[in-house]
């Protein structure tokens, strides 16, 4: 079964000293997600259903060990993962010129076919984040111990069809990111300045709390899910007015 795989790899990498504890599970419609904390670093793994990229690119290995990455933009393969497989976009050494990516998960939650993640302390490394200023920054590329993103920071990918993956760009049926997007810094978005201290993912849209009590929604908007008084999809995360206007009459 899935859950004895995941076992089974567990005692595994015990046996050969390595730490591996699952800490954290979400759960969407057809897609799973684990995050095992190795101790340096934290690895999410994921099974079901990729058609929509929401698992991303996946490391899948056989039973002897081999390993190699499947990504749903290229292969077949990579659309049905039904052993858990670690996600190799958020997986120490996954990014082009970068020694080592380390991630650090604070809390994880799953849509019907979007993922989201919120980035939790990087102590171990170099830098807070693989590029810590709005998108236009120049960024080194020679730096080892780079985070996938710093505390409070928001990832997520796979379908962004009703623009649940906020990151600005228009909401077509199968638009998709098979790589996290690090939606702090996206055109437009108000969470810059802002430090996440929650997440949670609904089928096609999220909502998010900030240090400060702000309480921010994207994504789709048909049944009013979004709290702001319309239906409109917001492409990029906004705040709810109505807990601004309460918090500040207090």
């Amino acid at each position: 079964t899935v859950v004895r795989r995941l076992w089974d790899t567990q005692r595994q990498m015990e046996r050969e000293g390595q730490y591996f504890k699952p800490i954290l599970v979400a759960a969407g419609h057809f897609h799973s997600l684990v995050v095992v904390d190795r101790s340096t670093h934290h690895e999410i793994y994921g099974f079901g259903d990729n058609s929509y990229s929401q698992l991303g690119c996946v490391e899948v290995c056989d039973d002897d060990q081999i390993c190699r990455s499947l990504c749903p933009s290229v292969t077949q393969e990579a659309l049905t993962i039904l052993f858990p497989s670690k996600l190799a976009t958020l997986a120490p050494n996954s990014f082009p010129n970068y020694a080592s990516t380390i991630l650090s998960v604070a809390s994880i939650s799953a849509g019907a076919f979007h993922s989201v993640v919120l980035a939790g302390p990087c102590e171990t490394c170099v830098r807070p984040s693989v590029c810590n200023s709005p998108p236009t920054c120049n960024c080194s590329l020679d730096l080892i111990g780079e985070c996938a993103g710093r505390e409070g920071d928001v990832l997520t990918w796979g379908s962004n069809v009703r623009g649940q993956l906020g990151d600005g760009r228009g909401a077509t049926p199968w638009a998709t990111s098979e790589r996290p997007l690090n939606i702090r810094y996206a055109p437009e978005s108000s969470l810059l300045g802002h430090t996440v201290t929650a997440v949670s993912a609904g089928s096609f849209h999220n909502l998010a709390l900030t240090s400060n009590g702000s309480v921010f929604v994207w994504g789709g908007n048909y049944y009013g899910q979004l709290g702001l008084g319309d239906r409109r999809v917001r492409t990029v995360p906004v705040t709810i007015p109505f807990f601004g206007d309460h918090r500040r009459a207090t």
